[in-house]
C-alpha cells in the first residue's frame, strides 16, 4: 500500500503572532542608515514627492562611520536635525536618520536609485579608482581636511583632530571611529583597537605601525 501523503491544502496550522517576528528584529539585520551632509538650495522639478536635493559626505550604519570618497548629490526628504555624531560638526552639517535602504531618489543628473545603491557605487569606486592609503583614511576620519591635503607626520593624532577634525575632545569614541576606518580600509588582522591610537601616536608612527608610507 502506497504511503499517504498529505498535501498543502490539509494543512491547517497557522503561526499565531508569537511565532512571527518583523525582518528588522533579526540579528544582524540592517535595514536603515543615517546620512550626514548638506541641503542644496535649488528648485529642481521631477523629484520625488516632498524631497529636497541633498549633498551627502557620509554615513552611518552598525555604529560604523563612513566618509565617502567624493560627495553625492541625491534627493531626500528633510533633514531631522544637526549632525549628531562621527565627527560632523552640528554647525555645518544636518542628519538625515534612519533611512531604508530601499528609499527611491533621485541623483543629480535624475536617475532614480536606492541609497542602498548610492552607498555601494561610492566604496565602489573607491575600490577601483586605488588602494586606499592612511592618508586616505585620515581625511574620512578628519572631517574638516580636504582629500590632497597633507596631514603632518609629526602631528600626534589628538592634534590633528584638534586641526582638522569637529573640534571636540579625542574620545574614545573618535579613536574608535579611526579603528573602524583602519580595519575596513586594509582589512586588519588582528585588527586594531582603540588601545593602540593614543591621542600622543603621531601620523607618522602610525604609518609606520601599518607598515605604509602614505
Amino acid at each position: 500500500m502506497a504511503p499517504k501523503t498529505t498535501s498543502a491544502k490539509a494543512k491547517k496550522f497557522a503561526p499565531s503572532p508569537e511565532h512571527v517576528t518583523a525582518l528588522s528584529a533579526l540579528p544582524g539585520s540592517d535595514t536603515t542608515v543615517d546620512f550626514f551632509g548638506k541641503v542644496i538650495e535649488t528648485s529642481v522639478s521631477g523629484l520625488p514627492e516632498f524631497h529636497q536635493l541633498a549633498e551627502i559626505f557620509g554615513y552611518r550604519a552598525k555604529g560604523l562611520c563612513v566618509r565617502f570618497p567624493s560627495t553625492q548629490r541625491i534627493s531626500l526628504p528633510a533633514p531631522d536635525g544637526p549632525a549628531d555624531g562621527c565627527g560632523w560638526d552640528p554647525s555645518q552639517f544636518v542628519v538625515w536618520r534612519n533611512l531604508p535602504r530601499s528609499l527611491s531618489t533621485n541623483q543629480f543628473n535624475v536617475t532614480t536609485t536606492t541609497v542602498h545603491e548610492v552607498m555601494a557605487a561610492a566604496v565602489f569606486k573607491s575600490a577601483v579608482d586605488s588602494e586606499p592609503t592612511v592618508d586616505d583614511v585620515l581625511h574620512q576620519w578628519l572631517s574638516q581636511s580636504v582629500p590632497g591635503q597633507p596631514i603632518p607626520d609629526l602631528d600626534q593624532l589628538q592634534v590633528a583632530w584638534a586641526s582638522f577634525g569637529s573640534g571636540g575632545a579625542f574620545t574614545i569614541q573618535v579613536q574608535q571611529n579611526l579603528a573602524n576606518l583602519l580595519n575596513a580600509a586594509f582589512q586588519l588582522s588582528p585588527p586594531i583597537v582603540v588601545a593602540n591610537l593614543p591621542g600622543t601616536l603621531t601620523v607618522g608612527q602610525l604609518k609606520l605601525n601599518l607598515h605604509r608610507s602614505a
